[in-house]
């Protein structure tokens, strides 16, 4: 306001925005981005400083850059439309267009979710749980999380081009080292961050026991414990923690190959079964 205010030459006194519209446009914003949280994976704690409880609609990525470019647009275009009202459309436009972006990335969540579960049926397979998850930069392209009594399912499938979802299957292991794990600090806040989708990871080495909880929300191979980070505690002989749990990363590498086939993956001409495929 102060900026425009001294550019009198060009923005006059009248036709610029007083503080009253300022602090608005900026309590619009706060209040405005929780929302915008609570449509990614990662969700947000609506009811804080009430309640811990996390909500997560997981309709978008936790990054979206055609979400951001809509908004981006809208901006440049109504900062070269100077006249009134012509350049309320440029924002109102970007506006409408995100909205419906978020809605339609909702909608098709709940599609990969009725579609996966009917997959599975189909198979003979029992479930209790098929929750969906937005990959990052592709609204159409959705991982699959799928629970039996005894397994975790993980596969993706694109509702661009709906094909049969290739399956990758862990047990779900429950024992005294993930019970002490899950107990620590460390366990209940990743516990909780992940909203308790989690699979389990045994590995022996030498006289110790590696136990790593996978957040099963985010990777991009079928393959159940291949996420993207999680934590790891390592266990002696009589089962105590050696150190604190630590937290590690298993990020793709992104690379022009990798950016294609998850293109590929995204928006498929056919589908191509796998006589083996793991149901």
């Amino acid at each position: 306001w102060r900026w425009l205010d001294r550019r009198k030459t060009q923005v006059s006194r009248e036709t610029a925005a007083g503080p009253p519209l300022w602090i608005a446009l900026f309590v619009l914003a706060m209040l405005s981005h929780p929302l915008l949280d609570l449509c990614t994976t990662y969700g947000t704690q609506l009811l804080m400083p009430f309640s811990r409880d996390r909500f997560a609609l997981d309709a978008i990525a936790i990054v979206d850059p055609a979400y951001s470019l809509l908004l981006v647009a809208g901006l440049i275009g109504s900062s070269l439309i100077r006249e009134r009202p012509h350049s309320a459309w440029f924002s109102g436009a970007a506006l409408m267009l995100t909205t419906a972006y978020l809605f339609a990335g909702l909608r098709l969540n709940g599609f990969a979710e009725s579609e996966a579960r009917y997959q599975l049926e189909m198979a003979g397979i029992e479930v209790t749980e098929v929750h969906a998850y937005p990959t990052m930069l592709q609204l159409v392209h959705r991982r699959l999380v799928a629970f039996s009594p005894s397994e975790i399912r993980v596969g993706f499938i694109s509702m661009w081009h709906p094909c049969p979802v290739q399956w990758g299957s862990a047990p779900i292991l429950a024992n005294a080292y993930t019970r002490t794990l899950r107990a620590t600090r460390e366990g209940q806040i990743y516990e909780w961050f992940s909203g308790g989708q989690l699979a389990t990871r045994i590995v022996t080495v030498d006289d110790r026991v590696q136990v790593d909880l996978v957040d099963l929300r985010y990777g991009y191979e079928p393959d159940t414990l291949a996420g993207m980070w999680g934590i790891r505690g390592v266990f002696d002989t009589d089962g105590d923690l050696v150190k604190p749990p630590e937290r590690y990363r298993d990020r793709p590498e992104v690379s022009w190959e990798n950016i294609s086939r998850l293109w590929a993956d995204a928006f498929p001409e056919a589908c191509h079964r796998l006589a083996d495929a793991d149901f």
